[in-house]
């Protein structure tokens, strides 16, 4: 049996989402495996965020934004990249690769990019192979959702 990983995909409202609902409109085909959320801007993406997505259940996260220099928040996207780029140091620290935390940036009209993208950041998950955190067993899972604790302090 094939493994599916499950990709989380932040996207910047004004492009990034753009470029998914482009894509989608187009009927351009990617893997199933990716839930789209859309963010007003993706440096509000924190790594704590990050984090918890992996920490949740995601065997990677993807950062769409605006390309450089072109953020409607002037420095949104290279406050995202500077958050994808710690949280990728926690979980390479961690033991579970540097490659499962993805930035993009892109232009609304990007939807064949958008897809392009999608499939090498789910290449790079395949290539990680599925998150420890998915491997346990389900009695595990059961009490990790029982204990309240936050991101920052299951990573650190």
């Amino acid at each position: 049996m094939e493994n599916t990983y499950n990709l989380i995909v932040f996207a910047c409202l004004k492009w990034g989402y753009s470029a998914a609902d482009l894509a989608g409109v187009s009927r351009l085909k990617y893997t199933s495996a990716v839930k789209i959320i859309k963010v007003r801007c993706t440096g509000r993406v924190g790594a704590k965020l990050i984090l918890y997505s992996i920490r949740s259940g995601a065997d990677g996260v993807m950062i769409v934004g605006w390309r450089p220099n072109e953020c409607q928040f002037k420095n949104g996207n290279f406050t995202a990249e500077r958050h994808v780029e710690l949280a990728n140091r926690i979980l390479e620290s961690r033991g579970f690769g540097n490659q499962r935390i993805n930035m993009y940036w892109l232009s609304g009209g990007d939807a064949g990019k958008f897809v392009e993208s999608v499939e090498d950041a789910y290449k790079k998950l395949e290539k990680a192979g599925p998150s420890l955190l998915n491997l346990e067993d389900e009695e595990r899972k059961v009490e990790k959702k029982q204990v309240i604790t936050t991101p920052a302090e299951w990573f650190l």
